[in-house]
């Protein structure tokens, strides 16, 4: 009986002392250092936050327990990194400072980082990840990056209607329409009629027009090799309508005119456009006066105008979406196109005078065309990513 007993004790001594240097062992091991990547931009003020007031607190507190890699989003190489995080962790934001911690959380922009960063970092050491089980650092491929770009086609198409109906050839027809309405004494409720007739005009009209170029630019699914030849003929024209737009608004900054100009409704249509104003506005019927007036005007206007509606159809069609979409997106794109002519007939109709806004018209001409250049150049560039 007393050997049993004496037994037990020295069986139950023997677990206390394994235990006791189990914990021993566990106390003194230090868990895996935690991978934090710091993704920053140059000259942002948000990073320059972070690296002055949230790392030296960081190391503080967590000396020897982390290791830090800064990464500069602006090379594109750490671009794709984040990209990836972003597409596999669904972040939706786009924050300009940010860090993913051991692959397995994403902290996007100042606030968050700052309310974050402590309470996971002792998460991850309370229960580390296992080294071999820590997410490699993502990055995106090449589809990510064109699926990211397509989210953002509806905002290029607002984009480019409204850049189009600012162009300087739309802007001298509105221009000259206005006139043409305050020659002919017409005001009021007259002129809300006749005008909001042609704007309807002008939409249906360039949307009818969209439709037949969305035909005829959409090749047949075998005919792989149009749709390539397309999409090549497009983005260089893109770069030559780019390198005219700056020179057309650096030959009208030192001249003060439109002479010499390459991108204008040329004369002879302009002169048509004018005659067809004064004969539609003389009609009993102002609204199909306006409505008339404002079909053929565009009409003849896309020659000019469609410098920028084929090759945003063109990115319509390249983004892949389906003919519904495609349909709803010209109509989107046609409602920025009238934007500006729809907020000057309002004006006036309250009273703005034709030589004011000719003034506004002449003065902005430059300006205009740089956005244009700026618009052809961001076209060229999701059509050859897309």
């Amino acid at each position: 009986m007393t050997t049993i007993l004496s037994n037990l004790i020295l069986g139950g001594f023997a677990l206390l002392a394994t235990a006791l240097t189990a914990g021993k062992a566990e106390a003194g091991s230090n868990p895996a250092p935690v991978r934090i990547e710091f993704f920053f931009e140059g000259g942002c003020d948000n990073c320059n936050r972070v690296e002055h007031e949230i790392l030296p607190e960081l190391d503080e507190r967590y000396r020897g327990f982390y290791r830090l890699e800064r990464i500069d989003v602006s090379q594109m190489t750490n671009y794709l990194r984040i990209a990836g995080y972003q597409e596999r962790l669904q972040i939706q934001d786009n924050a300009d400072v940010s860090m993913a911690l051991d692959g397995r959380f994403f902290l996007s922009g100042l606030s968050e980082i700052r309310a974050k960063i402590f309470d996971t970092m002792d998460e991850l050491l309370i229960a580390p990840t296992a080294p071999d089980s820590v997410a490699a650092p993502a990055r995106a491929t090449l589809e990510m990056l064109r699926n990211r770009i397509r989210r953002f086609t509806p905002l290029s198409v607002m984009a480019a209607g409204l850049a189009d109906g600012l162009n300087p050839c739309a802007m001298a027809t509105l221009v000259f329409f206005m006139s043409a309405l305050a020659v002919a004494r017409i005001g009021g409720a007259r002129l809300l009629l006749a005008g909001g007739a042609f704007c309807a005009a002008g939409f249906l009209t360039y949307l009818a027009i969209g439709l037949g170029l969305l035909q005829a630019l959409r090749p047949p699914a075998a005919m792989a090799h149009a749709r390539a030849t397309i999409n090549a003929i497009m983005t260089v024209l893109l770069f030559v309508l780019a390198a005219l737009s700056f020179r057309d608004a650096w030959l009208f900054k030192t001249r003060g005119d439109a002479r010499g100009m390459a991108l204008r409704l040329p004369r002879p249509l302009m002169l048509a456009t004018h005659a067809i104003m004064r004969r539609g506005l003389k009609t009993r019927h102002l609204a199909l006066g306006g409505f008339a007036i404002g079909a053929a005007v565009t009409a003849l206007e896309s020659v000019c105008t469609g410098q920028v509606y084929v090759p945003t159809l063109v990115l319509v069609l390249r983004s892949g979406t389906g003919a519904g979409v495609a349909v709803g997106y010209l109509a989107l794109y046609n409602l920025m196109f009238i934007l500006p002519l729809t907020i000057v007939l309002c004006l006036t109709w309250q009273g703005l005078r034709t030589a004011r806004l000719l003034e506004w018209s002449r003065r902005h001409v430059a300006a205009e065309k740089c956005l244009l250049g700026l618009l052809f150049l961001a076209l060229a560039a999701l059509l050859l990513i897309l």
